[in-house]
């Protein structure tokens, strides 16, 4: 049984040219993730960043808002 979402910590992140982040979602792939924002309509082009980070305990990144 695959697991998905917060299950894994797999997190999408939206964020734009000047590194504010806007948005972020579950999402299993970066096709999901950029699926989910353009349907929040977030507009996905070159002027943002999309980007899928998987979480641990261990491992934490974090992104300065």
């Amino acid at each position: 049984m695959s697991k998905k979402g917060i299950e894994t910590h797999r997190w999408g992140y939206y964020i734009k040219g000047d590194n504010k982040l806007i948005a972020t979602c579950l999402a299993n792939t970066f096709y999901e993730a950029e699926a989910y924002f353009e349907d929040a309509e977030l507009i996905c082009d070159n002027h943002v960043e999309i980007r899928i980070e998987t979480k641990t305990k261990i491992n934490e990144k974090r992104i300065n808002i």
